[in-house]
Formats: structure tokens, C-alpha cells, sequence
């Protein structure tokens, strides 16, 4: 079973209960398996899912209406942090990679065309940018200057 597959059982499993879901503690975990799922069907899965309960709060008046335009603006944001793992090597957005989700998401109907997110990805391809492979380049040259330096300071006794 998939790291989404059990996590959706288990959300599940406490609504079956009648247990109150702590959405404190829920936005907390998808944002966690935001960053640790692999792959493009499991990514899109998870935000399937956060879009799915994020609505159902919101037509079952979970939220009071006072606090729903606060609620709207933390989920539009969990959102975009949601997505970030697929768009980023390393430290570095990917063009390529961004216009490819953000296209994913409109054709789900989870983002909209003139979203600036989508606005963003498609006028960065239209400029010059590092393609995947170079962007993986530069994180697999950070990394082994990284282990690099470590190797170096525990020669010299430093760590």
C-alpha cells in the first residue's frame, strides 16, 4: 500500500470512529508526505486528497465564517508548499518541472489557467533556464562539496 493509500485509510479510520480529525496535526502530515512521497501518481494522489478533505471542511461548515478567508488563504498556501517538492531540485525551481505540474493541476481542476503559479512556469520557459539535468548536476556537485568539506574537517579534527 502506498505512503497516500495508508495515510487516507487512516483519516478514514478515525472519521469511522467518530474521532474528531485534529486538522492542526492533519495539515502537519500532508505537508510532511508533500516532501517525501516519490513520484508524479503519488504526488498528484496526496493533493488529490488534501483538495478532497479541504472541501468537505469547507461545505460542512467545519470553519466558522469568520475565520473562512483565513482558512482560504492557509489552504491556497499549504497548496503551493504542497507542490514544491515536484518543482524543485535542490534549492533550484525547475522550469521544466514546474510548467509540467502546474499543467497537471489545471487539467485536474485543482488549479485554474490563469493562475499565477501557472503564469509563472509558463513565461519561465520562455526564458533561458538551467534544463533537469543541469539543475541535477549543480545538486550532485553541492552535495559531494558538502560530504567534501566534512571528510576535510574530520582529517583536520574538527568535527
Amino acid at each position: 500500500m502506498s505512503l497516500v493509500a495508508e495515510f487516507a485509510a487512516g483519516i478514514v479510520a478515525q472519521a469511522q470512529a467518530g474521532r474528531d480529525l485534529d486538522f492542526g496535526a492533519l495539515r502537519e502530515q500532508f505537508l510532511a508526505l508533500a516532501r517525501s512521497v516519490q513520484g508524479e501518481a503519488e504526488h498528484a494522489a496526496l493533493v488529490q486528497l488534501f483538495h478532497d478533505i479541504m472541501d468537505m471542511v469547507e461545505k460542512r461548515g467545519i470553519v466558522p465564517p469568520e475565520k473562512m478567508a483565513t482558512f482560504r488563504q492557509v489552504r491556497d498556501q499549504d497548496y503551493r508548499l504542497m507542490l514544491m517538492p515536484e518543482i524543485t531540485i535542490g534549492a533550484h525551481v525547475s522550469a521544466e518541472l514546474a510548467a509540467a505540474v502546474t499543467a497537471r493541476e489545471v487539467r485536474a481542476g485543482r488549479m485554474r489557467q490563469d493562475d499565477p503559479m501557472r503564469q509563472s512556469a509558463e513565461a519561465a520557459l520562455s526564458q533561458p533556464f538551467q534544463s533537469i539535468a543541469e539543475l541535477q548536476m549543480i545538486e550532485r556537485n553541492r552535495k559531494a562539496g558538502e560530504t567534501l568539506a566534512k571528510d576535510w574537517q574530520k582529517w583536520m579534527g574538527r568535527a
